[in-house]
Order: C-alpha cells, then sequence, then structure tokens
C-alpha cells in the first residue's frame, strides 16, 4: 500500500512540474500574428474638372482637367470612400493656386510640376505614401468666350 501511495504522489509531482514547464515556456500560448500590411491599389479619376485661371479680376480662360490616380487603399481604410471628392478639391486647387503657369504657352515641364503638386497636396492631407501614380486622361486650355 505504501508503495501505491509513492507511486501517485510520484505521478502528482511528475504532472504538477510539467504543467510548471508547460506555462514557463509558453508551449500552447497563440501568440497573436499581426496580418501584414498589403496594399490595395486602386483608381479613381476626377472626371472632367472645369478650372477658371484668373488673371487680376478678369478669367483668362478655363483648364479643363481629367486625372486618373492611383492610390493605396489599405493606408487609407475607411477614408477611401472620401478619396475621389478629397482628390477632386486638391486637383482643382492646384490648378487655380498655379498662377504662375501660362497655361496658353504651357511647357511640358509645367504639367510634370503640376501632378507633382497635386500628389504632395494629397500625401500631406492623406498621409504619406496613399498616392502612387497620377496620370492625365485629358489635359486643354480653353479660351474665354467673347460676347457678341
Amino acid at each position: 500500500m505504501l508503495k501505491l501511495l509513492g507511486i501517485g504522489v510520484w505521478s502528482a509531482l511528475v504532472t504538477l512540474a510539467a504543467f510548471f514547464a508547460v506555462d514557463h515556456f509558453q508551449l500552447f500560448n497563440m501568440h497573436p500574428v499581426e496580418p501584414e500590411k498589403t496594399s490595395k491599389i486602386e483608381t479613381a479619376t476626377t472626371n472632367m474638372l472645369r478650372v477658371p485661371i484668373m488673371t487680376g479680376e478678369k478669367a483668362a480662360g478655363f483648364a479643363l482637367l481629367d486625372l486618373s490616380i492611383d492610390y493605396d487603399a489599405a493606408i487609407l481604410g475607411a477614408a477611401s470612400s472620401k478619396f475621389q471628392s478629397i482628390a477632386i478639391d486638391e486637383a482643382f486647387r492646384a490648378v487655380y493656386d498655379s498662377v504662375g503657369i501660362d497655361f496658353k504657352s504651357a511647357k511640358k515641364t509645367d504639367l510634370t510640376g503640376l501632378l507633382r503638386d497635386i500628389g504632395e497636396r494629397l500625401n500631406k492631407r492623406l498621409g504619406e505614401g496613399v498616392v502612387t501614380e497620377i496620370r492625365v486622361k485629358e489635359f486643354m486650355f480653353v479660351p474665354p468666350r467673347k460676347a457678341g
């Protein structure tokens, strides 16, 4: 009988030691794995924007602009549904604020700088690295109509 009691105490001690070892080395604890942030590139279009080009108090004409903008929807998250309206706003502001560009005799570098400015404005407003590429679908300058 003493032998059975000794085996029982021995098995209880071994079981207790095993439980402490499992707990100490965290063998069965699940470590939360953070999902990798994968980029989800989507495209938004501004449709045709008609931006007045002002010289003084008169309109010198209108810049017609249609852009296609690639952006990372994974970075924006829930705000990605508002990206198109924000992109339209920033594109309009960038063209309207670009008083240094003479659209009647615009150069290729002016358009490159304008697209870079739009991208920088969007990244500043929404977060760095959101906008990946901006493409021009259509861009032209239309002089104002003359009455009479």
